[in-house]
């Protein structure tokens, strides 16, 4: 009875998170090969999913817009605009809470914008997160983009890492097989973010005051009974952290490059506990190669200057960037990945006149990558961040491999589950590796 209760706590956290990644997905225009190749697609997931995957019917819709048009929502009552309290389901899981239960609210409010909170009790730790939010945006027409500003106060447990996590996949594999390779910590304050652009372009202020302290590992069990990898939760630099946190996001002009630039401030001076400059730089294109072929060349870089806290470290290894490494085994002050992918657009059972179902586009591709962390180990050495901002000629490792991508239409319409096999190039112990994973083409860093 134990072990059915859990099957079926699972498969609800994963209907929970799959849901959320559905809704978080954007679509951006198709201006490239390996765009218009991705969007083509959808004719293959409409043939599988049918009436469920159908464009919608906009038959009737031109007279509801002209309704809308002609009694905006700002005409509306301020008293009418939120008449009762709505909820959801807000379920989670990590080795350090435990089982995470609770609910979504959004309030009813006489206030402009959503009022939102959230509640939860977690197993493993016995202990109540939550935290209550207040957002909203204003249209800026003379930029054709819009303004806004999110305010939350509460209690959090997030992960270190803060560069590339991504909650259903690191709540699933936990769940089900014990494997999540984040370490967590606890963050009780406020934050807030204040947004200006579009969906390619934006520019962005955050702040935050936070107080950060260790997590213990308080939970083992899975669906499926694996041993936990890893089998602990890191520590961190326990303080009150002020920090400022300006971040950009735009295309390279003339190109079909974006890039993101973000950084990091805490300071004494702010009345934070720790001092240190936090940088990252990620650039992510592709180049048409003809009608068949698109290279897609991705950088990263980050440095971290100041203490050199674990929570802001910078991991190295995984998917994230070589695969001969295993993931968030290395942690540095300096981190530098780039990566080139050969892709052939086209799509192999038809190309090669394979006798697959609609359901199972597969496109192969081919990398090469190089990548380098240096710098001092928070956990292994003392707290002091090197002074050098480049690696040296040694520290570079190089790897290269191909594999298969299938896009299954979930929970992401461009999401890719890659299957890819990785050989090391170079001298080293490193062993070739097998990795399954999904990702987004062209896709950056989501913005705290």
């Amino acid at each position: 009875m134990k072990t059915s209760w859990r099957s079926v706590w699972a498969f609800a956290v994963a209907c929970r998170f799959l849901h959320a990644g559905i809704a978080r997905a954007d679509v951006a225009p198709a201006d490239s090969a390996l765009d218009a190749h991705m969007r083509a697609l959808s004719d293959s997931t409409d043939a599988w999913f049918g009436i469920t995957a159908a464009p919608v019917d906009t038959a009737g819709l031109d007279s509801a817009l002209a309704a809308g048009l002609a009694r905006p929502l700002g005409a509306r009552r301020a008293g009418a605009r939120r008449t009762r309290l709505s909820w959801s389901p807000a379920l989670g899981f990590n080795r350090a809470d435990g089982g995470q239960l609770g609910l979504n609210l959004r309030i009813p409010s006489p206030l402009p914008g959503s009022l939102t909170g959230r509640a939860q009790y977690t197993t493993g730790a016995q202990d109540v997160l939550g935290e209550g939010a207040w957002a909203y945006s204003w249209s800026v027409r003379p930029l054709h983009s819009r303004l806004g500003l999110r305010v939350a106060g509460g209690r959090w447990t997030e992960p270190l890492e803060r560069d590339r996590y991504d909650a259903f996949f690191a709540t699933l594999g936990a769940v089900m097989f014990g494997s999540d390779s984040y370490h967590y910590l606890r963050r009780d304050g406020w934050r807030s973010t204040l947004r200006l652009g579009t969906d390619r372009t934006s520019a962005s202020l955050g702040w935050r005051d936070q107080l950060e302290s260790s997590l213990p590992y308080t939970t083992r069990w899975n669906v499926f009974g694996n041993t936990p990898d890893p089998r602990d939760n890191r520590s961190v630099t326990q303080g009150r952290i002020r920090e400022l946190a300006p971040i950009v996001t735009l295309p390279v002009p003339g190109t079909r490059f974006r890039a993101q630039i973000a950084h990091w401030i805490s300071d004494p001076k702010l009345g934070s506990d720790r001092f240190y400059r936090r940088s990252r730089a990620n650039i992510v294109g592709d180049v048409s190669l003809g009608s068949h072929f698109a290279l897609v060349p991705k950088l990263s870089y980050g440095r971290l200057r100041g203490e050199a806290l674990p929570q802001e470290s910078f991991s190295f290894g995984g998917t994230g960037d070589l695969r001969t490494i295993e993931s968030h085994i290395w942690n540095s002050t300096g981190r530098l990945f780039v990566r080139n992918d050969l892709v052939l657009v086209d799509d192999l059972p038809t190309l090669f006149h394979l006798r697959l179902p609609a359901w199972l586009p597969l496109q192969g591709s081919v990398y090469g990558a190089a990548g380098a962390s240096w710098g001092r180990d928070p956990w292994t050495g003392e707290a002091v961040s090197s002074r050098r901002d480049w690696p040296k000629p040694e520290e570079w490792l190089f790897e290269a491999g191909g594999g298969l991508g299938w896009r299954p239409g979930i929970p992401d319409p461009l999401m890719t589950l890659r299957f890819e096999y990785s050989v090391p190039v170079g001298p080293g112990s490193r062993s070739p590796a097998f990795t399954i994973s999904f990702q987004r083409p062209l896709e950056l860093p989501r913005e705290p």
